[in-house]
């Protein structure tokens, strides 16, 4: 391998591992992270290496931004969500789906769904499946008693 390839995958890496942080930066804070951030989370000291980086990555249609807003920081991933868009149909579909399910399974056999549900979503339900541990009884067997 040459030196202008070696430096070619180098770059390559390096543009990977920004491309990574900056996402990963977007998702915990909702907003991209500064030159400086970039360079310190990828390990290049130079500001203006990030922006060399940075330009190369735009070019590629790698990075957007909003040229002429007066933020540096206005980059984006396409295709990415941030933190404050609307769920979309399918999200909503797969919410009220993750609930539905939860609403069948039995407390009992999955120990993190009472947490999930809540201690006092769970005082009149039934288990639907007769497992050992319920037997089809009232989840909270002691009030059904004192009706």
């Amino acid at each position: 391998m040459t030196f202008k390839e070696n430096n070619k995958v180098r770059g390559e890496r390096t543009r990977g591992e920004m491309l990574e942080f900056i996402r990963q930066y977007l998702c915990e804070h909702g907003y991209p992270p500064s030159r400086r951030e970039i360079g310190d989370g990828v390990g290049l000291r130079s500001t203006s290496s990030v922006q060399k980086h940075i330009d190369r990555m735009l070019a590629d249609g790698i990075l957007e931004t909003d040229a002429g807003t007066g933020s540096v920081r206005a980059l984006r991933v396409p295709g990415m969500r941030y933190v404050d868009t609307e769920p979309t149909i399918l999200d909503r579909y797969l919410e009220s789906e993750r609930k539905r399910i939860m609403e069948e399974m039995c407390p009992y056999d999955v120990p993190w769904l009472e947490r999930e549900m809540g201690e006092e979503r769970l005082m009149d339900k039934w288990c639907p499946f007769e497992c050992e541990k319920c037997w089809g009884l009232p989840l909270k067997p002691e009030e059904e008693l004192d009706e």
